[in-house]
């Protein structure tokens, strides 16, 4: 059975803010019980209200208290969704920790926007996550995974071989040996799953371990 939830929407456009809270309220299992323009108003809504409601849908870009730090610092015991423009990966990546259960973007449309809220309220570890969250969010774990198991050194072996420099052209501009540049190569390849510097420097690339414009 499908329990009516009650909402707050957080966000400082009124038109987004009003026109939110008009489709949420056509739910029959969704009810609006506050709004608020920025995260410092907020604070002073919920210590208003009689109980926190079943879940606070927030805009990440606010003045004064923005959403993440509304999200960071306040910590509200109640479900929180993020509807915001942009991805902030911290949040994303970290939503179980910060009591974030959904991550939507603002170009999705009304009915998706419903469905995930009366979900997030009836089911207790369901996560609402737009497709393009999840995916940049994942393609970010993985540059800063990668980037963490590079070496400085092996990062600007990458960039002088996405510059054309030879093995031993290499080994004289980093003060080095051939065999020491031959050995970090073949562990940038393990790290990176390829098998030749061309291979090495798109995926590097990819993940913006270096610029395109190193080349």
């Amino acid at each position: 059975m499908i329990k009516k939830g009650t909402v707050m929407i957080i966000d400082d456009q009124p038109i987004v803010r009003d026109g939110l809270a008009y489709f949420i309220g056509r739910n029959p299992y969704l009810e609006v019980v506050a709004t608020a323009e920025d995260g410092e108003a907020a604070q002073r809504t919920i210590a208003q209200l009689p109980t926190l409601p079943d879940v606070i849908v927030v805009d990440l870009k606010m003045p004064k208290i923005n959403g993440v730090t509304f999200i960071k610092r306040v910590r509200p015991k109640t479900k929180i969704v993020v509807y915001s423009s942009c991805i902030n990966f911290d949040i994303a990546a970290h939503m179980p920790q910060y009591g974030v259960h959904g991550y939507l973007l603002k170009r999705e449309n009304s009915q998706t926007i419903i469905e995930a809220l009366v979900k997030v309220i009836n089911e207790d570890y369901y996560m609402a996550l737009s497709d393009e969250v999840t995916e940049k969010t994942v393609a970010y774990l993985t540059e800063k995974t990668l980037f963490e198991k590079l070496s400085s050194q092996q990062l600007a072996i990458l960039t002088l071989i996405a510059q054309g420099k030879s093995t031993p052209q290499i080994a004289a501009s980093l003060l080095t040996t051939e065999k020491i540049v031959s050995f970090e190569l073949d562990d940038i390849y393990t790290i990176l799953n390829v098998t030749t510097p061309a291979q090495a420097v798109a995926v590097a690339i990819d993940y913006h371990l270096i610029s395109p414009d190193d080349q």
